[in-house]
């Protein structure tokens, strides 16, 4: 593309000029890292990186305590709790996201080895 082509794109100013497109903006752009989950030989799952539909924001939530004194009160934050986090997966025609998750459940909830 030459120069000359390149001031199609964009919106056009009060002049008539067009400035160069600017990017999105990065609400709909992200990276998720899974590591140690399913199974404990596999490296960490990039497939389940690529599969994600929605997921929502980390949320830190901080619950206010109050301290008596002899003629006040003052009011103190806890230590900080991590919400619940929402996924939501796209399936894919391997199943190997849900064999991954399948994998997590049964090591989170192994009752046999007790581990």
């Amino acid at each position: 593309m030459t120069v000359n082509s390149l001031a199609n794109f964009g919106v056009p100013g009060l002049n008539g000029d067009r400035a160069a497109a600017l990017q999105p903006i990065l609400s709909n752009r992200f990276r998720v890292l899974f590591f140690n989950f399913g199974a404990t030989q596999e490296p960490a799952p990039y497939d389940l990186t690529r599969q994600i539909r929605r997921i929502g924001r980390p949320n830190l939530r901080f619950e206010n305590v109050p301290l008596y004194s002899y003629v006040s009160t003052v009011y103190i934050s806890t230590r900080g709790e991590w919400e619940e986090l929402n996924l939501v997966f796209f399936d894919d025609i391997t199943n190997s996201v849900m064999r991954r998750v399948q994998n997590q459940v049964s090591k989170q909830q192994n009752f046999f080895c007790q581990s």
